[in-house]
């Protein structure tokens, strides 16, 4: 009766973890491809921990702020301090022609996706800018314009 009280105490634990293992696998399986952020397959994959201070560039900001009617433009502007062990890397090129790519290149947006321990952290977008909006001086270069913390990347996944 023991040997047989063991053998089911083992078989539902060895299923606890298998069952464990493929939830922290499908959160990384289900953003591959979604409308959001489109598909990640050829994202590249950073294996690197770290803590980062994710903050919206400043200058966005406050030029979204002086739009009328701006909810859409700073619906994801909050500062995140994150951990991470891993940084999905995209650029967001997916509907470009190969002479739209070659002549953007460097220039297309730009998705990061923080990691820790197989669960997303973080998302942000990085929009490339000629000028600052604000002070019209050039710059050229990519800058954060959204940060999502964990939940609104988790609904983003299931829209």
């Amino acid at each position: 009766m023991k040997k047989k009280l063991s053998i089911l105490l083992s078989i539902f634990i060895i299923m606890s973890l298998v069952k464990l293992a493929l939830a922290e696998v499908n959160e990384k399986e289900s953003i591959l491809h979604t409308e959001y952020f489109g598909s990640l397959v050829k994202a590249k994959k950073i294996k690197k921990s770290g803590k980062i201070k994710l903050i919206p560039w400043d200058p966005y900001v406050k030029y979204s702020e002086s739009i009328p009617d701006n909810k859409v433009l700073l619906q994801h502007t909050n500062k995140q301090d994150i951990n991470y062990d891993e940084i999905w890397v995209k650029e967001m090129d997916d509907f470009q022609t190969p002479a739209e790519k070659r002549k953007y290149k460097g220039q297309q947006d730009i998705v990061k996706i923080y990691w820790l321990k197989n669960k997303v952290q973080a998302s942000i977008l990085e929009k490339y800018y000629v000028f600052n909006p604000i002070t019209n001086t050039k710059i050229g270069k990519h800058k954060i314009t959204e940060v999502l913390d964990r939940d609104s990347v988790l609904n983003k996944m299931t829209e």
